[in-house]
């Protein structure tokens, strides 16, 4: 579902680019809070969660620095 909603939000504009990506941004806290609980019901092996938590604060970031760079070209001068 991120994926899409990426790709998605890579072939639009304005405020619909924007709103694609804050849903991928609350998708990915959504993944986040599943593999955690995976994690906690030893569902998932603690490395394999240590690297996917990595791996998923970096598209984070990555993610967070795209709305942002979105919103503040928004403001006025």
């Amino acid at each position: 579902d991120i994926l899409i909603l990426l790709m998605q939000a890579n072939s639009e504009q304005g405020y619909k680019r924007t709103t694609l990506l804050r849903q991928a941004s609350f998708t990915l806290d959504v993944l986040k809070v599943l593999v955690r609980l995976a994690k906690d019901i030893k569902a998932l092996p603690e490395g394999t969660y240590i690297q996917l938590q990595g791996q998923m604060q970096e598209v984070g970031k990555q993610l967070g620095g795209w709305i942002k760079s979105l919103t503040e070209t928004k403001k006025p001068a």
